[in-house]
């Protein structure tokens, strides 16, 4: 107990935490499965997210619970090629990938229309596709006078 004039020492900076981080990250990379791709991540994260490592390897474990292996590990090369090395930007990586694996729009069934009639249906439908409408600069002051 410190008394008047004790100085208080934080003790906290003097304990050997490595070994608990070693183990999240052994722990990690066999639920990650160990390939070379999944090692560089993960120090990867701890490299750059020191202060947090903690808490990425259990948002990395709960994502890993999430989905497939071979998704996992296609986001995870991906990350690796650009050195993006949060379980957030995995996540976005990994959705952008799920994404792109599935076809934004089914394609229609053959109906045996011809190229004509889809061309028109198509003209048809340009309104749609974001136009900006263009009106003339005096419709503005007419509205901003009270005409």
């Amino acid at each position: 107990m410190a008394g008047r004039g004790h100085l208080v020492i934080n003790r906290n900076h003097q304990r050997d935490y490595t070994k608990t981080y070693d183990e999240l990250e052994e722990a990690a990379l066999l639920r990650l499965g160990s390939h070379a791709c999944a090692r560089q991540f993960v120090e990867g994260l701890r490299k750059t997210n020191s202060r947090y490592f903690r808490d990425q390897i259990q948002a990395l474990e709960r994502l890993a619970g999430e989905t497939t292996a071979d998704a996992l590990q296609a986001a995870i090369k991906q990350c690796n090629e650009v050195q993006r090395y949060s379980v957030q930007k995995l996540r976005e990586t990994l959705s952008s990938l799920q994404k792109n694996a599935t076809p934004a729009t089914p394609t229609p069934p053959a109906t045996g229309a011809s190229t004509t009639e889809v061309l028109a249906a198509t003209a048809r439908l340009k309104h749609l596709q974001g136009q900006a409408a263009r009106r003339e600069i005096g419709d503005y002051t007419r509205c901003l006078k009270g005409a």
